[in-house]
């Protein structure tokens, strides 16, 4: 907008002193802005006096008879009669003669003829006549205009451009994206509506997605409930159990669903405290001991370090990463804690089969499984791992995935120490 509102105002400023140069030395000559006689008069004479060639009597006479020659007002005054301001009385003594135009648009010339005898002649501009300054200003308001529409004309264009984007909504809820000139006055708000845009087609195949993952996640458990509700099982028998943790499945991927649009939507207000993040680690591991880790070997291994971050979020991302592990792990998990400049690392390794190269960029969409598996054992939404990456967005830290001395995946969250601090 500064640079719009800049280029408006030298626009108008220039075009003004333009127009106005330019119509003025059209309509108004130099006969009607001042007499040629005046300057030449006033060097003439202040010669004279100068050199005292001839006195102060006959220059009164010369001047008497060339001021009735060119209808000209001749008076003679002291110069203490006068009541000059002092500068100006300091100049006629220095250039002998002074150049004055009154209010009343009277045009006098002050000669010294010696240091207190002045003579001052007097001649009266021509005004430009009522039809000129009518004709003057109605030309210079229409070559104004002009100008102005040759300015506007390319921000009425992409004004326009960007009228006809906002209506050209397709089916898919993608807007068509506006082309602009960089040179374009309104490139930046055509750079904002093309994010806009893009962010609005994400958000609605984000929608569309989950809309999808709902119903395919949730055909599966049904199937199996539906199934085994075709013969009442007798309580606490084998297909009892199954149909409970049927619904259990179910109501852990509706809760998972539930965080992801909310994080998705909005950005919380972070509870930061200080938090030592060696000891979030092994409450996490010791929570999932006895049910995802009851398998598996589970180390925690580093110094305590400090971290102003929410608690809450950070163990959020830390126990999804660990989920995330344990249904891939065969025998082993390890979580390794380190500080590098000014960085502060936390490494989860497993030993399965880990990721390969080209999905690592993929592994944090949501919705995204690089196995396909959905079987009671590794099943889940897919949106464990993008919690996960907001997570880290909100504290400005990173999330990637690097091949674990384990021979499996390493999960790497990173914090910027300093950051967080201040």
């Amino acid at each position: 907008m500064a640079r719009l509102f800049l280029s408006l105002y030298l626009f108008i400023a220039l075009s003004l002193v333009g127009l106005g140069a330019a119509l003025d030395k059209l309509f108004f000559t130099d006969e009607q802005t001042a007499s040629p006689w005046l300057k030449n008069y006033a060097l003439s004479l202040a010669q004279l006096s100068a050199s005292q060639e001839i006195s102060a009597e006959e220059a009164q006479e010369q001047l008497q008879a060339l001021a009735k020659q060119s209808d000209i007002t001749a008076e003679f005054a002291s110069l203490d009669d006068l009541y000059l301001a002092d500068d100006i009385q300091q100049y006629l003594q220095t250039a002998g003669y002074l150049e004055l135009v009154d209010s009343e648009n009277k045009q006098q010339l002050l000669v010294l003829l010696n240091n207190q005898q002045v003579m001052v002649l007097s001649s009266q501009v021509p005004a430009p006549a009522a039809g000129s300054l009518l004709l003057y200003s109605a030309l210079f308001f229409l070559l104004f205009g002009i100008l102005l529409s040759f300015w506007t004309w390319p921000l009425w264009r992409d004004l326009s451009a960007l009228q006809s984007a906002s209506h050209s909504l397709k089916k898919d809820g993608s807007l068509s994206e506006l082309q602009l000139n960089r040179r374009s006055l309104i490139y930046p708000i055509a750079a904002s509506f093309n994010a806009l845009a893009k962010q609005i087609k994400s958000l609605l195949l984000t929608q569309k997605e989950l809309t999808g993952a709902v119903a395919h996640e949730f055909r599966t458990p049904l199937a199996r409930l539906k199934f085994a509700l075709a013969v009442p099982p007798a309580q606490d028998s084998t297909e009892w159990l199954a149909m409970s943790q049927d619904l259990d499945e179910l109501e852990r991927l509706v809760q998972e669903m539930l965080d992801y649009a909310a994080m998705e939507s909005t950005e919380p207000e972070l509870n930061v405290a200080e938090v030592p993040i060696r000891s979030l680690c092994q409450a996490q591991v010791d929570k999932l001991a006895n049910s995802h880790l009851k398998k598996l070997a589970v180390t925690v291994t580093g110094n305590e370090h400090l971290l102003w971050v929410d608690g809450h979020l950070v163990e959020r991302a830390i126990t999804n990463i660990l989920l995330n592990a344990s249904r891939y792990a065969k025998q082993q998990i390890d979580i390794r804690i380190s500080e590098h400049q000014g960085l502060l690392t936390v490494a989860i390794h497993d030993d399965g089969h880990g990721i390969a190269q080209a999905e690592r960029a993929q592994i944090f969409e949501p919705f995204y499984r690089p196995d396909g598996d959905r079987d009671r054992k590794r099943g889940g939404a897919g949106l464990g791992l993008a919690i996960v990456r907001r997570v880290q967005l909100w504290h400005q830290g990173s999330c990637a995935i690097e091949t674990s001395y384990l021979g499996g995946a390493c999960f790497v969250l990173t914090y910027p120490i300093e950051a967080q601090i201040n």
